[in-house]
């Protein structure tokens, strides 16, 4: 689930990661509904450092008006997140998502290859 608020309560955190719960954040819909006051506030970067496994989300995009390109921008620009915790995020949702397994590996072949790819300049 969402899960952002796990951050507020340590049992909670301790059960998530046990359990290896996967959060999906949605910063743009997290700032609407008033979750999070302002994005430099999420608490993304806080539940990555705990260790708990976390994707980046859109939520409702046409309810939110945005779009996954947009969240992770808005994960990069305004909340601190870095190219390689975006990645990192990707590659959980594949391992997250309720897919085929055969499209799982697909998957992830393809996101490894853009992974241990170089950025441009």
């Amino acid at each position: 689930g969402h899960g952002v608020r796990t951050i507020e309560n340590s049992d909670v955190v301790q059960f998530v990661h046990e359990h290896g719960v996967v959060l999906e954040v949605c910063p743009t819909s997290n700032l609407q509904t008033g979750v999070v006051r302002t994005f430099s506030m999420h608490p993304l970067p806080d539940l990555i450092a705990l260790g708990l496994a976390v994707t980046v989300n859109t939520d409702d995009p046409s309810v939110s008006d945005t779009t996954l390109t947009d969240e992770y921008l808005v994960a990069m620009t305004a909340i601190g997140l870095n190219l390689e915790q975006i990645r990192e995020a990707v590659f959980t949702a594949v391992d997250a998502a309720f897919i085929p397994e055969e499209e799982r590996l697909r998957l992830r072949e393809r996101f490894q290859e853009w992974r241990t790819a170089k950025p441009s300049s």
